[in-house]
């Protein structure tokens, strides 16, 4: 269910972040044009090098992103990869997004896909990995992701004030607030998805 709400139009922005705690992340998937390629520490026989079983992997499915990849540390770069999102987000429109967030330039990074389904809900993976003293470089991207995270079913919940601000004209000041990296409400894992499935939601 889509959860919006009214208000006044905001003198400035909002913005918070629901990527999930580090001890949550135990798999994530992302990338920035398309949306990725398949996690690196998979084994022959469909299990995790830990043992953990594997879950469909959407960052491998090959989707075009409706939005620039957002990239998080202290600030969201590029600006417009947000307020691109939470319009889609306000829209109710069908469409798929990627929020990175990551410590550092080498620290560990957390990326998530959502993919906006067009009905008030939205599907999301993680996944993760740890850089600091890996040996390896998330800056080069020469370090393998962890396992993707399971498949979960949201809510997609935009907080009143930043709708509103998204309904200003993007002429008027009040627009500036239509940005923000929280865009979902209640979770719950589902069964994974297959590309082809998600592709049908999203149209791709």
């Amino acid at each position: 269910m889509l959860v919006l709400g009214v208000s006044g139009c905001p003198s400035g922005e909002s913005s918070s972040d629901d990527v999930p705690d580090q001890d949550e992340t135990s798999g994530d998937s992302g990338d920035a044009t398309a949306a990725g390629s398949m996690s690196d520490s998979a084994t022959m026989d469909g299990t995790s090098d830990t043992g953990a079983p594997l879950h469909v992997d959407l960052f491998g499915c090959g989707f075009d992103l409706s939005c620039e990849q957002i990239r998080e540390h202290v600030d969201i770069s590029p600006w417009g990869s947000a307020e691109c999102a939470t319009e889609l987000a306000v829209s109710g429109d069908p469409g798929l997004v990627n929020h990175l967030v990551f410590l550092g330039g080498d620290i560990d990074e957390t990326e998530r896909l959502v993919a906006f389904v067009g009905d008030g809900t939205a599907i999301r993976q993680w996944r993760h990995r740890e850089c600091f003293g890996s040996g390896a470089s998330c800056s080069e991207d020469t370090l393998p992701w962890e396992p993707s995270s399971e498949h979960e079913l949201c809510d997609v919940s935009v907080a009143p004030n930043i709708v509103e601000a998204c309904n200003c004209p993007e002429t008027e000041d009040c627009h500036f607030g239509c940005r923000t990296t929280d865009w979902l409400g209640d979770c719950e894992p589902v069964e994974d998805y297959s590309c082809e499935e998600l592709g049908a939601l999203i149209g791709q």
